[in-house]
């Protein structure tokens, strides 16, 4: 969401909404002083439980600018932005951190911290109970509806895990050059129906296309942007034939195929 810089600054310009928080950071000497972790926790949580959003964190939400951080101190925000997703969430979120720079009111770059938060499988808990995101702010969910979405997302889960939709990435992600490998001359469907009958796409519950697990991992340049745990994993066997006598090697091999160092404690490459 907002994946380059001209469309997050067009909606910084416009101001949150139901899928962006614009957050500012205080610092007392090399400790995040603000905002207070719990708070924070609160609004993360939110938009995992509703359809999503994009945080940024060292932007003034009066202002709409950035308010200037130096690069160590954007590394000290990361790391406890960390803590805060995995010891203040339950279960803890999968969020997508980056580094940007972004242009203050003087037309200098000063970096900030983009977290992509998708749309969530789970129903996470928070320090303060259990919010979703409506507009511009957090609410707090009551009973009723967090048994209604906690329903409906098990549903969700039940679906394969190749058939699942990957919400925070859009069509265009998919490259027509991986895809259209698979067309045979028997191949009658074109555009979305095809995409559809290989099940390189999903729906998600707002009934928009995206791709899906299937879709990243064959059809994506770049896997890892929406998948970082993404790996491959194959078993070599001495011989011609897997039996069961004959001893083993598994091999896991990283999404984007950098990766090859035995680790000898567990047998696997990774």
């Amino acid at each position: 969401m907002f994946d380059t810089k001209k469309e997050l600054l067009a909606q910084i310009r416009l101001g949150e909404d139901s899928r962006l928080e614009l957050k500012a950071v205080t610092f007392r000497g090399d400790k995040v002083a603000g905002p207070h972790p719990d708070g924070l926790a609160d609004e993360i949580a939110g938009f995992a439980n509703s359809s999503g959003g994009v945080l940024v964190m060292g932007i003034d939400e009066q202002t709409r600018q950035p308010h200037g951080m130096t690069i160590g101190e954007l590394t000290v925000l990361e790391h406890w932005l960390l803590g805060v997703c995995n010891d203040r969430i339950k279960p803890p979120p999968l969020c997508r951190m980056e580094k940007w720079e972004l242009p203050d009111a003087e037309g200098n770059l000063a970096p900030v911290l983009k977290i992509d938060i998708p749309r969530s499988l789970y129903v996470h808990e928070s320090p303060n109970g259990h919010f979703h995101r409506i507009g511009s702010s957090k609410r707090k969910m009551s009973t009723e509806y967090i048994i209604r979405l906690g329903q409906q997302r098990s549903q969700t889960r039940m679906i394969r895990f190749d058939e699942q939709p990957v919400v925070q990435a859009s069509l265009e992600t998919l490259d027509p050059a991986l895809y259209e490998r698979f067309r045979t001359a028997r191949t009658r469907d074109e555009g979305l129906d095809f995409l559809q009958k290989l099940g390189l796409v999903a729906v998600d519950d707002e009934g928009v296309f995206h791709p899906s697990v299937a879709g990243i991992l064959m059809s994506c340049r770049e896997p890892r942007d929406w998948m970082p745990n993404a790996f491959v994993q194959a078993v070599a066997y001495r011989g011609t034939s897997p039996a069961a006598a004959d001893s083993s090697l598994p091999y896991q091999l990283d999404a984007d195929r950098k990766s090859t160092r035995l680790n000898s404690s567990h047998g696997k490459l990774s």
